[in-house]
This record gives C-alpha cells, sequence and structure tokens, in this order.
C-alpha cells in the first residue's frame, strides 16, 4: 500500500496583495525540491484578519507570510515570537507549531542587508548614515537590523512624526525624526537611500525628492519591485547614483522563511533570479 505524503501549505496575507510575487518564489523551489505543496496569495481586508487567522489555525497550514498593512497588528493574535521578532517588533513570517501554536518571526531585516552585501559587498565600510522613508514593518525591521550592523546614524521621514519618535526613541538613541509635510533638507553625507513606503508602488502616489542634495556616491535602494524600476530608481539613476531594486530583498526574506517552514535552506540561483526578474518586468 503507498503511503501518500503530506500536502504542505503556506501563503502570504495582506491588503492589497495582487502585486505580490512571493508564490512565484514560493513555487519554484517547492518544485525544484519535489516537495508536495502550495502557496497561496490571500487578500486579507483589515475587518476580516481575525477571522483568517483563525481559519489558517484550523486548516492544515505550515505558516504564511505577512506583508502590509499587518507585520506589526499581526502580533497580538500570535502565540510567541522569536528573539528576532521580539527585537525588532515587526512579523514577515509565521510557523504554526503543534504545541506552541503560531509563532512570529521576521526576516526583512536578514533579506535586505544579504542583498545591500550582495550589491555593495563592502558596504559596511562605505555606509555610515542612512535616510529611510517610512516607518512601518518593513522600516522597522530595517532600521533595527542596520543598528545592529552599528550604523550610527538613521533619519526617518514618517507620516506621523510624533508617534514615530515617541516609538523610537523607546529604543534606539541614534535617530532623527522628520514628517513629510517638512521642508526636507538632510546632510550632504548620507550614505544610503532608502524607500521603505509603498510610493512609486503600481497604483500609489509616486516619490518626490530632491536628488542633488546628496553626494555622488550615496546609494538609492527601493524596497518596491512593483514596478522594477521605480521613478525613485530611475531618477537616482539619471543623477549618478548607484540603485538598488527591491527583487533582492524579496528573494532574500522568503528563503530564511522557506528553510523555517520545511527544513531546507533554498538557493537563489540564476535561473530563479532571471524568472523572477522577467516576472517583475512583465
Amino acid at each position: 500500500m503507498e503511503i501518500k505524503k503530506p500536502f504542505y501549505k503556506t501563503g502570504l496575507i495582506g491588503w492589497p496583495i495582487h502585486y505580490s510575487l512571493s508564490s512565484y518564489i514560493h513555487t519554484y523551489w517547492l518544485k525544484k525540491y519535489k516537495i508536495k505543496g502550495s502557496y497561496t496569495l490571500y487578500p486579507v481586508a483589515p475587518e476580516k484578519l481575525s477571522s483568517e487567522i483563525q481559519n489558517f489555525i484550523a486548516q492544515d497550514f505550515l505558516g504564511f507570510n505577512v506583508t502590509m498593512p499587518y507585520k506589526e497588528s499581526i502580533i497580538k493574535y500570535l502565540n510567541d515570537l522569536t528573539p528576532e521578532a521580539k527585537y525588532l517588533q515587526t512579523v514577515n513570517v509565521v510557523m504554526k507549531d503543534p504545541q506552541k501554536g503560531l509563532i512570529g518571526d521576521n526576516t526583512d531585516g536578514y533579506g535586505f542587508v544579504k542583498y545591500l552585501e550582495q550589491k555593495i559587498p563592502d558596504w559596511r565600510k562605505k555606509i555610515k548614515s542612512v535616510l529611510i522613508f517610512g516607518a512601518g514593518g518593513a522600516a522597522k525591521a530595517i532600521i533595527g537590523t542596520l543598528i545592529k550592523e552599528d550604523i550610527k546614524s538613521i533619519i526617518i521621514v514618517a507620516r506621523n512624526k510624533e508617534r514615530t519618535q515617541k516609538y523610537f526613541s523607546e529604543r534606539y538613541n541614534i535617530l532623527s525624526v522628520f514628517a513629510w509635510e517638512e521642508n526636507l533638507s538632510f546632510p550632504s553625507d548620507i550614505s544610503l537611500i532608502v524607500n521603505a513606503t509603498n510610493l512609486g508602488m503600481n497604483g500609489f502616489q509616486d516619490f518626490n525628492l530632491d536628488y542633488k542634495m546628496f553626494n555622488s556616491d550615496a546609494i538609492f535602494y527601493d524596497l518596491v519591485y512593483n514596478p522594477l524600476q521605480t521613478n525613485f530608481l530611475k531618477k537616482a539613476k539619471n543623477q549618478g547614483y548607484q540603485i538598488i531594486d527591491g527583487l533582492g530583498m524579496l528573494m532574500y526574506q522568503a528563503a530564511p522563511a522557506f528553510e523555517k517552514w520545511y527544513g531546507i535552506y533554498p538557493s537563489i540561483d540564476d535561473k530563479l533570479q532571471k524568472f523572477i526578474t522577467q516576472k517583475a518586468i512583465t
């Protein structure tokens, strides 16, 4: 009698979610490693978040990824957090443990740094100060990770200056916070400029920034990957700056999530990179 192998279900929750390429990445790895399973996108409206999580608990799920706007609000529905998620206070991957329940972790900071390292191997020598637009879950993960990497100066531009200052002042003492509506002028020696908002994403408002205030060796990093070449990056490239798109971070944050579910750290090979890049530009 043939023993049937289990079918492992995973997925991604967020709102909106149509832009995501995560299913292509995880499905590629499932096929590569001959794992019977699926990775599905679940658009979850805010008023349905609690009930959908209960559905995941009831069903045979290994876990799921979390994207905006739930990377912080998901925490109250979880049974435990890993040390990394506790430190960052933001979650992008959830594991379902038979004994402990839902456990939240975060791989965003890892993915951000891993791709930065691939593009600029000596980035730790080059980057001393960072300007980051956004203060949501992805931004919090990146900021916490950069501080662990010994970055000494971080400037945040946030929609709610007071709330952002309160949140970060309780954790770190090397931050400055500006509001979007302020007349923004930054030190010229900023090494890395990061867009951690949805500005520039297809269907969202575009980015507006004076690129001439930065040094010629500044690096622009956009977490958005739909479109792959945002106006934020196009304008920076036209000014002669080095640019990094969001596709690499997407793949590198996905790899440790896949490992947490299936016990295999998947390779980000040339075939996958070409495949996902093609998906991003079509």
